[in-house]
């Protein structure tokens, strides 16, 4: 399922050429109602035009696209790098418990 930004984000990238209504609303699957929401939120923020029945991304939406585009990338590298951390940690714990079972067995 996705989220508002998902859906802005979207709309934003459908728009960077000029897109009918009619377009973008079969291109990001929304209903009528969700996509006059959807514009008008765009249309009041800046973040993409509409002129001549046309909708298009403006010089605004594209920063904001630029900036999720890098916010992703952050997250990625981040969930990346955490993973590799909890991996090593995992590895380090197992082989203490393994460690620690030989121990054992020697005292046996």
């Amino acid at each position: 399922m996705r989220d508002q930004i998902q859906i802005m984000t979207q709309i934003l990238e459908l728009c960077t050429v000029p897109r009918s209504k009619t377009n973008i609303g079969r291109k990001a699957n929304l209903s009528s109602a969700q996509l006059k929401t959807y514009l008008r939120r765009l249309v009041s923020r800046g973040l993409l035009e509409h002129d001549s029945g046309k909708y298009m991304t403006t010089s605004k939406g594209h920063s904001f696209l630029e900036a999720i585009t890098q916010l992703d990338y952050s997250l990625e590298d981040y969930t990346r790098r955490v993973s590799v951390e909890m991996a090593r940690e995992l590895e380090r714990k197992r082989r203490n418990i393994s460690h620690e079972r030989d121990k054992e067995k020697k005292k046996v």
